[in-house]
């Protein structure tokens, strides 16, 4: 069972210690100011939370944490755990999430324009409507996930694994997917306009009523 420390207490000694890395002398205030917890800092300050990570002084375990609409753009938390919490209208953008495990979260549209996801794990996650204009998914895991109506304009999915995922409606107009697994994966009515699918794999994947889906991709679905 994965655990979450959204309620671990901020002790005086991990205080003490954050002095001594030169944190932030508004974030020691804070922090002073009244007793805090992990969760506490991570929805208060995505800046304070991401510098402290850097220096690996917070858990980065933070399953089924609740963090609708919160504003995280900037974050810098390679590796955080992430699985199962709820992102819903969640600020990310320009975000670096690389390796993040964000198995069955809630991304519903999420703003991630131009974040960095390489490597993360989102299977069966639901980013419906999501804003992922420019991001990065290269390597990315994003089975059976929900991408419905989501905006994966000149994203990079470069090798990442699609298969089975839901990209109903979606706009991935000038989106790399070169290497991509897209085996069975669903794309009725989504735009590839210039979009570019040279090795990804097509097998079983629907396109009915896709845009800009060249024939040579129209082939290789069949093979």
């Amino acid at each position: 069972m994965r655990k979450n420390c959204e309620n671990l207490p901020i002790t005086r000694e991990w205080i003490e210690i954050a002095e001594l890395f030169d944190l932030d002398s508004e974030a020691l205030e804070w922090l002073r100011e009244k007793p805090r917890t992990f969760g506490e800092l991570l929805r208060h300050n995505i800046i304070w939370f991401s510098w402290a990570a850097s220096e690996k002084l917070v858990p980065l375990q933070f399953a089924g944490i609740d963090l609708s609409g919160a504003d995280l753009q900037q974050a810098w938390i390679g590796g955080i755990c992430l699985v199962g919490s709820k992102l819903d209208q969640a600020n990310l953008q320009h975000s670096i999430l690389p390796r993040a495990d964000l198995y069955r979260a809630s991304l519903r549209e999420a703003n991630l324009y131009k974040a960095n996801l390489t490597d993360a794990f989102l299977d069966e996650a639901n980013l419906q409507n999501a804003n992922l204009d420019g991001a990065n998914l290269s390597c990315a895991s994003l089975s059976y996930a929900n991408l419905s109506g989501a905006n994966l304009k000149l994203a990079s999915l470069k090798e990442a694994n699609l298969r089975s995922a839901n990209l109903e409606g979606a706009d991935l107009r000038r989106a790399d997917l070169q290497n991509a697994n897209l085996n069975f994966a669903w794309l009725r009515d989504a735009d590839l306009t210039g979009a570019i699918l040279e090795g990804a794999l097509l097998f079983g994947a629907e396109f009915e009523h896709a845009r800009g889906l060249t024939q040579e991709a129209k082939n290789e679905r069949q093979l």
